[in-house]
């Protein structure tokens, strides 16, 4: 096996195992679970000052505010 060779599987193991643990097979699902309500709360904190006395408030706009963060998520 050439260096050139040695050195890319070295790196190709390097991206895999991190931590002790292997990434291939670590999902992003933790990360979303919390994210999504975290913005969610952010986003329904910001707009109460302004919007916060109209009906439904309450209700929607976490809801609203998570649909946003899917799209947000989804696009880039």
């Amino acid at each position: 096996m050439g260096s050139s060779e040695h050195g890319a599987s070295r790196r190709r193991k390097s991206l895999v195992r991190r931590g002790g643990r292997d990434v291939r097979f670590v999902a992003h699902t933790r990360f979303l679970a919390t994210w999504f309500p975290d913005v969610a709360r952010v986003a329904t904190e910001a707009m109460r000052p302004r919007y916060g006395d109209l009906r439904g408030f309450e209700d929607g706009t976490p809801v609203n505010a998570e649909m946003v963060a899917w799209a947000v998520f989804e696009y880039r």
